[in-house]
């Protein structure tokens, strides 16, 4: 609606009428404005660069074990970064749950989600010490015996060497390995990684310290996941200062 439009219906120039015709025309530049404006991706990632989003019907779920968690005594940045590298890959984390440090707890988890899911990814619980029992809890549920594995308890040692330590007569434990499972490599610490794939399903158990977890993640479980995922229609999320 154009000042002469307003003339034609009787309108008078001035006062409200000619604020009404301000305002309009200044939502019709902003309109305009926005149309123009390529839309802006949140996230790094290669979908900034605009591939699409993908949805491969793979549910995928989480269990982080720690009684820490759950007291809140550490933040639990695990479902963050893991949905944000599963994102990268076109995949997405359809559920996380925390549990407490026990064998009945985590038993009980590992059962639920492995029956409706496609890739379970369980981290924390594969230090030396009484508490973490991740890697017995497996073992138990998927009914492989600890196998001893002496290459990795050299890897091990080796590690402690380094750093001019120790190593206590515990850390031995730590050389464990459901037996059949492939051992995923910690280059930044002690506790490896387990991966075992059955019946179409697949499982990963990461220890719990990020700095362990991430290279441990990008190097062994991500290139099994690339191309499990198939294309779908893309996700975009629009910034906008608002209309004025």
């Amino acid at each position: 609606m154009t000042k002469t439009d307003l003339q034609k219906r009787g309108l008078r120039w001035g006062g409200l009428e000619e604020a009404a015709w301000v305002s309009i025309s200044g939502f019709r530049r902003s309109a305009r404005r926005a149309h123009r404006a390529r839309p802006t991706l949140i996230g790094n990632s290669s979908l900034e660069r605009g591939n699409p989003r993908y949805d491969g019907g793979m549910r995928i779920e989480l269990i982080t074990t720690g009684s820490e968690l759950l007291l809140g005594q550490v933040l639990n940045s695990h479902p963050g970064y893991l949905s944000g590298r599963l994102a990268m890959l076109g995949l997405e984390l359809a559920r996380q749950t925390a549990v407490p440090d026990g064998r009945e707890a985590i038993f009980e988890v590992l059962g639920e989600s492995w029956k409706r899911s496609d890739l379970v990814i369980v981290t924390g619980g594969l230090g030396p010490t009484s508490d973490d029992i991740t890697r017995d809890v497996v073992a138990e549920f998927f009914q492989r015996p600890l196998d001893y594995k002496a290459e990795i308890y050299e890897k091990i040692l080796g590690y402690f060497r380094h750093r001019n330590l120790t190593p206590p007569d515990l850390v031995k434990v730590q050389a464990m390995v459901p037996k059949g499972m492939e051992v995923l490599a910690n280059d930044v610490g002690t506790a490896p990684g387990f991966w075992w794939e059955e019946k179409g399903k697949m499982l990963a158990v990461l220890p719990g310290p990020p700095r362990e977890l991430a290279p441990m993640f990008e190097k062994g479980v991500e290139p099994k996941l690339r191309g499990k995922a198939k294309a779908a229609e893309g996700t975009r999320i629009l910034r906008d200062s608002g209309f004025r």
